[in-house]
């Protein structure tokens, strides 16, 4: 019988303000260029409202950092959600959706999409994730 492994990863989960849901969501790209976005709403007492997830064909990590960002505020605003904190792990993602970097042209579409999003919302803000050790996998 084979030797069991654990590898510890380091996620976390912050609660959002109060009358708040909170989208947690990442993308990912592997070396060829396949990439895919995850994500989770969550209310303000750890409620789950819903997940999703989609494969992006090929597209580098920021494009998937940024699409993950805009699906799930879709999808939030779409569910009636009027007051959203986004999370990602992204700095780069963060800064792009708050204006703080300039856009590069690949990009423009999605965070066009963003914005005109975020008129839907009565409060939205955007957060760079903390990782912190709340995870085991056993392989």
């Amino acid at each position: 019988m084979g030797r069991v492994r654990c590898l510890q990863l380091l996620v976390g989960f912050y609660y959002p303000q109060q009358g708040y849901v909170k989208l947690n969501c990442d993308g990912a790209s592997n070396n060829l260029g396949m990439a895919g976005i995850r994500g989770i709403i969550r209310g303000d007492q750890v409620e789950f409202y819903a997940c999703y997830a989609k494969h992006v064909f090929k597209n580098d990590n920021n494009v998937a950092e940024v699409w993950v960002i805009r699906n799930g505020i879709l999808l939030a605003k779409d569910m009636g959600f009027k007051k959203i904190e986004v999370e990602s792990d992204s700095t780069y993602a963060i800064q792009l959706c708050k204006k703080e970097v300039q856009v590069p042209w690949n990009l423009h579409s999605l965070i066009e999409d963003i914005d005109a999003l975020k008129k839907n919302f009565d409060a939205i803000g955007f957060h760079k994730g903390i990782e912190r050790p709340t995870m085991w996998l056993i392989f």
